[in-house]
């Protein structure tokens, strides 16, 4: 009986270990820098030069890479939900994600935002500003699709 007990102490135990990993988010980079509302403005602008219609919040800025970035992306559940034409559909996967990085203190302070546009017809998508490495820090405008 001890036993009996002791296996499903151990079971639970990893179950919850299991289930902390899974909401806890990857850590934060160890190399960063910062960029301000001005250059985010200037890079969205260079993509939509007639949009008047962009909002931006917080300065300044984290930067990082944009391999710290997908790892985030990687982590994050937002893939997972099932698509729904209308109900739960690209602005709704743009939000999410966008939303997951301001869940977590320390990732919320990144340049990760969701837009709505004409491209293809009329689309959202996150969008996030990062170096392409940190060889080569330019700030980048990125399109990422949970």
């Amino acid at each position: 009986m001890a036993s009996n007990l002791l296996d499903r102490v151990r079971v639970l135990t990893a179950l919850a270990k299991a289930l902390k990993a899974d909401a806890t988010p990857p850590p934060l980079p160890t190399e960063t820098g910062t960029i301000g509302l001005l250059e985010i403005d200037a890079l969205l602008k260079a993509v939509w030069p007639d949009s008047k219609d962009i909002k931006l919040s917080d300065e300044p800025f984290t930067i990082c890479t944009i391999g710290d970035i997908r790892r985030f992306v990687e982590w994050d559940k937002t893939d997972l939900l099932g698509y729904t034409e209308q109900t739960l559909d690209c602005d709704d996967f743009a939000a999410a994600l966008a939303g997951d990085f301001s869940r977590y203190k320390g990732w919320s302070g990144f340049p990760v935002g969701e837009v709505w546009g004409t491209l293809y017809g009329g689309h959202a998508f996150t969008i996030a500003v990062a170096w392409p490495s940190l060889e080569d820090r330019t700030p980048t405008l990125y399109y990422i699709e949970p």
